[in-house]
């Protein structure tokens, strides 16, 4: 009886605390009384907003759940539109028991979005709730299922020719794509297709519109119209009348002019004509050759033309081939023999080259020409290589002119003479002068008055000496120039000057010796050299004494000293 009234009397007392429960599932007794414990729940952590696509489960939200004298596990609850899981990767339920009675452990609780919840804006608390215990509940903010997106395929975009609109149509079965298990989706609408540009070309994007979706489910979906979709639009073809090519000479291309025309099954109020200019169907000379014709104006890229077959002539261009006027020395042949392959040309088309050209001469080429000009004259010919055709063109070759230039002589066998300073640049040759270059049997001589001249007149040893002077004679001296001997030198040696009627003076004992000498510069310097005399001498021996040998020590100094 007593333990029934502390029951109630606890229940009573404890009925309003908030954060935990009491119920009655122990008693722990002791020799004086006994103690109660009650069921309690803790939670821990938060949930934030989540969001997912309809079909897909979100990512986790998570918190922590734990109990202390629990009589029973913990019931976690999920509110409408999310599932529970006490792992991860599930399983997830609407509703888990986490532990039982007795402590349980801190557990996670895994929350998300189920991947069932249709599309639309879900919250609420996740509920912790057990026998004897204090409710929990943790709230989990605004969360979102997007609608799931399908989208269309099986189509494809039919290709047309040119009809100046932009309408496109498909082809195939149109087929959803992305419906959710056994979800009631069904596609309908009045589908249109469109090209991006309504002009020829290939590859052109198609636009699609119109398609929708209906049934029980599809409230749950948003529809995507196909992608990707492409298709070509080809030119429409036209055909001409009255059109006329030209004849022309050959210029290397293949540009033809073409005049009139009047074209049939253009598609008003496009602008196209018949261009000005055609293409023939090679560049080269040639009569009846097809003439390609094209289309111009702001809209001619849409269409095509069913060629005419008309035709017209390629005539050959003029084309001269003139060689370079060449020279050779008197007693050599020219290169090539008697054929010349240095030419300039005229009247080549479109940047066309000429290889090589030979052009033959009848005189002006053999080593025994004399000197003087002959002109070149034609009897054979021919130009090939490069990339010319010779027979695009009428080729007219027209020879140079040869000009025999003089052969040069040498002179050898000469040789500069020394000489002791006279004042002058005149200078002395040794040897017999020969003549070096003469062609075969000419008859050429050497004549003149030679001269030859020091570069200075100054003393030195190697200067140049130059000669002139010196001409040719005989019956084919005019077919040669003479080069005067080059490379002599030669020497130039001082002149010797004496001291007239020299003498040496006595002195009295000075402790060295010095000497002073008298006498005068004799009277040969030459012209009007400037030469001074300065007069000085040594003693044999600075001690006192009769008959001391005297040396000379005097110099010369001037502007003309060093010769």
């Amino acid at each position: 009886m007593k333990r029934l009234f502390l029951y109630l009397l606890a229940a009573l007392v404890c009925s309003g605390v908030s954060g935990t429960a009491f119920a009655f599932p122990s008693e722990t007794t002791t020799s004086s009384s006994s103690v109660f414990s009650f069921p309690s729940i803790t939670t821990m952590g938060s949930l934030s907003a989540l969001t997912t696509t309809y079909g897909t489960s979100s990512s986790n939200g998570a918190f922590s759940v734990s109990g202390a004298n629990m009589s029973a596990g913990i019931t976690v609850t999920a509110p409408a539109g999310f599932e529970v899981s006490t792992s991860p990767s599930g399983p997830f339920s609407s509703s888990i028991l986490v532990g039982s009675a007795g402590t349980i452990p801190a557990t996670t609780i895994y929350v998300r979005l189920a991947a069932t919840t249709t599309p639309g804006t879900y919250s609420g608390n996740v509920s912790c709730s057990s026998s004897g215990a204090t409710t929990r509940n943790v709230a989990i903010g605004s969360s979102t299922v997007n609608p799931a997106i399908l989208t269309i395929s099986g189509l494809t975009a039919s290709n047309k020719t040119y009809d100046r609109t932009t309408a496109a149509s498909l082809t195939g079965t149109a087929a959803l794509n992305g419906i959710v298990g056994s979800d009631v989706v069904t596609l309908g609408g009045s589908p249109s297709a469109t090209f991006a540009s309504a002009n020829a070309g290939t590859g052109i994007a198609v636009t699609v519109t119109g398609y929708t979706i209906s049934g029980a489910n599809a409230g749950n979906y948003t529809l995507t119209q196909p992608t990707g979709l492409t298709a070509n639009i080809t030119a429409k073809t036209l055909t001409v009348s009255g059109a006329v090519a030209s004849n022309k000479t050959y210029d290397g291309t293949t540009n033809a002019s073409v005049t009139g025309g009047t074209l049939t099954g253009v598609i008003s109020p496009d602008v196209v004509t018949v261009s000005a200019t055609g293409t023939f169907a090679t560049a080269n000379v040639g009569t009846g050759i097809i003439v390609a014709l094209s289309l111009s104006g702001a809209n001619a890229g849409n269409y095509t033309l069913a060629q005419p077959g008309i035709t017209a002539n390629i005539t050959q261009a003029a084309l001269t081939i003139t060689a370079n006027n060449v020279s050779k020395v008197y007693g050599t042949s020219i290169a090539g023999g008697s054929g010349f392959t240095a030419f300039t040309t005229a009247g080549l088309q479109n940047g066309e080259t000429v290889g090589s050209a030979i052009i033959f001469y009848l005189s002006g080429s053999a080593a025994a020409d004399p000197v003087g000009t002959y002109n070149g004259s034609v009897t054979v010919q021919s130009a090939t290589g490069g990339t010319f055709s010779a027979s695009n063109y009428l080729i007219t070759y027209v020879p140079g002119n040869i000009t025999v230039i003089q052969a040069a002589l040498t002179i050898t066998g000469l040789s500069g003479v020394n000489k002791v300073y006279d004042g002058t640049t005149t200078a002395s040759l040794t040897g017999t002068a020969t003549l070096n270059g003469v062609v075969g049997s000419d008859m050429v001589s050497l004549s003149g008055t030679p001269a030859a001249v020091f570069a200075s007149k100054n003393v030195g040893t190697s200067i140049a000496i130059t000669v002139s002077g010196y001409t040719l004679t005989g019956a084919n001296a005019a077919n040669y120039t003479l080069s005067q001997p080059t490379g002599l030198t030669g020497n130039i040696t001082p002149k010797a000057l004496t001291i007239v009627s020299p003498s040496a003076n006595n002195k009295v004992y000075d402790g060295t010796t010095v000497a002073t000498i008298s006498g005068t510069l004799c009277g040969c310097v030459i012209g009007s050299d400037v030469v001074s005399l300065t007069l000085s001498g040594t003693f044999a021996t600075k001690n006192v004494g009769t008959g001391i040998a005297v040396t000379s020590t005097s110099t010369l100094s001037g502007a003309n000293a060093a010769n």
